[in-house]
C-alpha cells in the first residue's frame, strides 16, 4: 500500500516536472520569436532581448532543473530506488527560490504598477505571463516542498538561493545604469534615480532570503513528519 502511494507520488511529480520543462520550452520559443507579453515591450523583448528579464531567466532555470529531476525520477522508478542526488535537490531549491521571487515581485510590484498606469492588476498575469508569473512558480515551489525528503537543508542552502538575484542585479545595474544599453523596464530606478538600484537590490536579496527560508522550513517540516512516522 505504502509503495503504491510512493509510486503514485513519483508519477505525479514526474508529470509536474515534465509539464514545467515543456511549457517553459514552448513559451520561450514563442517569446524569442514573437516577443514577451503581459506589459513587456514586445519588440524589444524579441530574440536575445527575451533573456533580459529575470522572469524569463528564473523560469528557464526552473524548467531545466525540472528536466533533470524528471529524468532522475524516471530512473528511480525504473530501478525501484528512492534517493535524489543532493546537488539536484539543491538546484531545485535555488530554482524554486528564484521563481518564488519572480512571483512575489510580480504580485507586489509589477502588478500594482499596472494599476498606476491605468491597467488591470491582472495584466501582469495574463497571456504567457500567467505561466511565468503565476502557475509555474507555484508548481516549482510545491514540487520542491513535496519532493525529496532525504536532506535536511539549512542556512547554507538558503544562501545558495541568493546567487541568481545577485548575478542578475549586477548585470541589470551595469546594463541600465552604467552601459545604458537597457531601459529600466522593471522601474527599479523610479524614473531615472539611479542611486535607488543599490537599496532596491538589497531589498530583493532580503526577499529572496525570506522566500528560501520559508521554502526550506516547509520542506524540513515534511522531513520531520516523515522521520516521526518511521
Amino acid at each position: 500500500m505504502k509503495k503504491n502511494v510512493m509510486k503514485r507520488k513519483k508519477l505525479i511529480l514526474l508529470a509536474v516536472h515534465l509539464y514545467m520543462f515543456l511549457s517553459t520550452l514552448i513559451i520561450t520559443i514563442m517569446g524569442v520569436t514573437a516577443g514577451a507579453g503581459a506589459g513587456q515591450d514586445g519588440d524589444k523583448m524579441k530574440g536575445l532581448g527575451y533573456f533580459r528579464a529575470f522572469t524569463m531567466d528564473s523560469n528557464i532555470l526552473a524548467g531545466l532543473v525540472s528536466l533533470a529531476i524528471a529524468v532522475m525520477i524516471a530512473i528511480n522508478i525504473y530501478k525501484k530506488q528512492e534517493k535524489m542526488p543532493y546537488t539536484l535537490v539543491l538546484l531545485q531549491s535555488i530554482a524554486a527560490t528564484a521563481v518564488g521571487l519572480t512571483f512575489v515581485v510580480a504580485a507586489t510590484f509589477l502588478a500594482p504598477k499596472q494599476i498606476l498606469a491605468g491597467e488591470s492588476y491582472f495584466v501582469t498575469f495574463s497571456g504567457d505571463m500567467f505561466f511565468f508569473h503565476f502557475l509555474n512558480p507555484l508548481l516549482a515551489i510545491g514540487a520542491f516542498i513535496l519532493g525529496d525528503k532525504d536532506y535536511l537543508f539549512g542556512s547554507k542552502e538558503i544562501l545558495f538561493g541568493l546567487i541568481p538575484p545577485m548575478i542578475y542585479s549586477v548585470v541589470y545595474a551595469c546594463c541600465v545604469v552604467y552601459a545604458k544599453v537597457w531601459e529600466d523596464f522593471y522601474g527599479f530606478t523610479f524614473g531615472g534615480k539611479t542611486y535607488t538600484i543599490v537599496p532596491v537590490s538589497l531589498v530583493i536579496y532580503m526577499i529572496s532570503y525570506l522566500i528560501g527560508l520559508l521554502l526550506i522550513k516547509l520542506k524540513n517540516f515534511g522531513k520531520t513528519i516523515k522521520s516521526f512516522r518511521k
